[in-house]
């Protein structure tokens, strides 16, 4: 999984990255530094030690610094005097050792049959070394903290632009077409991209009021003949010559009538921002009732049954076309899917049921139902009245939940809560 970092960390991780590359370069440069210059002066040291006690070798042997022991080897028997690591000792080599509990470093020059070992005590010079590896430390820890500190203001001064660019942004509102951004005064490249946000938002206004003058007046040219439609059949229905069967294809022509009402009502509220309908108290028992018995009449010379229950008095807040619309479409589609058997509707104080005795929803396709042109292996819709469900249900702050089995059928449940009025 790929981490996710701010801008802000990103910038300060990247100044602190090349202080800490910068500070590496110099530790080991002040490192190698002192590493030579102690070589030198060792080396030097060693070098007039070994001339001076050259010189002295065949008269009394004193070293020429208070630091330096001279071991004179003629014979195996002094080597007894002679420190264990300066033993085997090559001519012109060097070896570091400790003894009596400081280091020294030793050297041999062979003078004939003569073998002189010198060993200088550096126990002091490694003591500075150390101290000045210490205090090279401490400076460069003190380098990386400020190199983060500064980072860090670096990284907010730089970031202050672009947050301050974000606020804007962020107090943009489609409620309030012609808001634009405008010029940060000082920065161009954020300029630049406030430029392009503006022009987005021009575009972005004139796709907003293009559509909402089309949902207005595809609202209003598609009521009008439903509305016809629903006064003819209202007439027709008064008829006196009508027979009984074609009484029951008029209330079908009204049933129709009124479906497509609240599904122009119901895609009007999901296409506006404040939903183009205003919530009324609504008793649902009623409507639930209502909507059972125009189902009811399409069940004629079918091996099923819907019941309806409302035993609770439940009065909900909200857009009538929008409630019929989730309404009729949950009962319409258990009804479709289901052969034989029983659609029930069951009313409770803060939720309402749909269950129908059918095939039930395959389980792979019940987490993509309320997708958008989805169509399970039992659908026969075009997939989109669920979809239109679950938008008006998100709309309205209610909670729609689906369960189904092989044996149970399908089972919808609109979750709302009582409104206290």
């Amino acid at each position: 999984m790929r981490l996710k970092l701010s801008l802000r960390v990103r910038f300060s991780a990247a100044v602190l990255f090349v202080a800490v590359l910068l500070s590496a370069g110099f530790y080991y440069a002040v490192d190698r530094a002192i590493e030579l210059i102690e070589f030198e002066v060792q080396e030097q040291a060693l070098s007039r030690e070994v001339d001076a006690i050259h010189r002295q070798v065949t008269g009394a042997v004193s070293p020429v610094s208070s630091r330096t022991r001279v071991f004179i080897v003629q014979s195996d028997a002094d080597l007894e005097n002679v420190p264990p690591p300066l033993h085997e000792l090559r001519p012109g080599a060097r070896r570091e050792f400790k003894l009596d509990g400081r280091r020294y470093i030793g050297t041999r020059r062979d003078i004939g049959e003569t073998r002189v070992l010198v060993a200088q005590d550096i126990e002091e010079i490694e003591l500075l070394e150390h101290r000045l590896v210490n205090l090279a430390t401490v400076l460069i820890s003190i380098a990386l903290l400020i190199a983060a500190v500064v980072g860090l203001l670096l990284a907010r001064a730089v970031i202050k632009p672009v947050t301050r660019l974000a606020q804007a942004v962020t107090s943009l509102s489609p409620e309030h077409p012609g808001a634009r951004i405008g010029s940060s005064g000082g920065d161009p490249e954020i300029d630049r991209i406030a430029e392009a946000f503006d022009r987005f938002l021009d575009r972005l206004d004139t796709f907003v009021t293009r559509e909402r003058a089309f949902t207005d007046q595809a609202s209003h040219e598609l009521r009008t003949p439903v509305a016809i439609i629903d006064s003819a059949s209202e007439l027709l229905k008064r008829s006196p010559n009508l027979d009984p069967q074609s009484l029951e294809r008029v209330a079908r022509i009204q049933r129709a009538a009124a479906q497509m009402h609240s599904l122009i009502e119901a895609l009007l509220f999901l296409a506006r921002a404040d939903g183009g309908s205003k919530s009324e108290p609504i008793e649902l028992g009623a409507v639930l009732q209502d909507a059972c018995d125009g189902y009811r009449q399409l069940l004629t010379g079918r091996d099923l049954t819907l019941t309806c229950e409302t035993p609770a008095a439940v009065t909900v807040m909200a857009p009538r076309g929008m409630l019929l619309c989730v309404i009729n479409n949950l009962v319409g589609n258990a009804i479709s899917h289901t052969q034989q058997g029983e659609v029930s509707v069951r009313l409770d104080a803060q939720c309402f049921v749909v269950q129908d005795s059918g095939p039930g929803i395959a389980e792979q396709d019940l987490p993509r139902i309320f997708e958008m042109g989805f169509r399970g292996c039992q659908s026969r819709g075009s997939g989109l009245g669920l979809h239109i469900v679950h938008r008006i249900c998100e709309q309205l702050n209610w909670r729609i939940e689906v369960a189904s089995g092989q044996s149970t059928g399908a089972r919808f449940t609109v979750w709302f809560g009582p409104s206290e009025l």
